[in-house]
Parts: C-alpha cells; sequence; structure tokens
C-alpha cells in the first residue's frame, strides 16, 4: 500500500533507526522506503500538545492500552491531531487496534 499522492506520512522510529545503522539487516529497505516518500526533503516534526494527550487518554481508555503499548497509542493520537493518515511502520500488528484511524505501511511487504 502507497498512500496517494502528497500524502503525509508518519515514520515510526524503528524506520528511522534502520536507516541509520548500516549494520541493521534493514538498513537498505528502510533507505528505500524513505527515499519514496522523499523524507529528507519533505521532514515536519508533528508536535505533542493538550489535545494529543486528551485523545491518548481517550485512547488508553477505549482500547485498554497498557504497559509499553502506550507510545503506539501516542503515535496514533499524534497522528490522528495532525491529520496524517499514513505510518510507515516494522510492526504493523501493533497498530491495528487503530485502523479506524490511521493506515498502516509496513516496511516490509
Amino acid at each position: 500500500m502507497a498512500p496517494p499522492g502528497a500524502s503525509p506520512v508518519f515514520i515510526d522510529a524503528n524506520i528511522l533507526i534502520y536507516s541509520t545503522f548500516a549494520a541493521s539487516p534493514l538498513y537498505g529497505i528502510a533507505r528505500a522506503r524513505l527515499r519514496e516518500f522523499e523524507f529528507e526533503s519533505r521532514f515536519e516534526i508533528a508536535d505533542d500538545h493538550a489535545e494529543v494527550t486528551a485523545l491518548l487518554m481517550e485512547l488508553v481508555r477505549t482500547h485498554k492500552v497498557r504497559g509499553k503499548q502506550i507510545h503506539d497509542a501516542n503515535i496514533a493520537a499524534t497522528m490522528c491531531c495532525h491529520n496524517i493518515r499514513y505510518l510507515l511502520t516494522n510492526n504493523p500488528i501493533d497498530f491495528l487496534r487503530y485502523e479506524s484511524g490511521i493506515a498502516v505501511l509496513p516496511l516490509c511487504a
């Protein structure tokens, strides 16, 4: 799956880590996927703010989020508040519960 046109894509931290370390087995594919989205020329930070926190708390309650899953919920909340529909990640299963608000682009097809 590819985002239509110039739709923004949220890049999960795991992709950035893989694309930074040449010794990573996923280095090449991570770099290639980032090039697909013109990452280096269109990079913007999606700030965390009160609206993100409010949505995060709602997602935590609605989806019974616990422990480390809070990080994924925060990504989903941030994306929704910034109108970012697509997420590039190597952990697509972790985001299935949020599929009504985001669309996952797996690193490896």
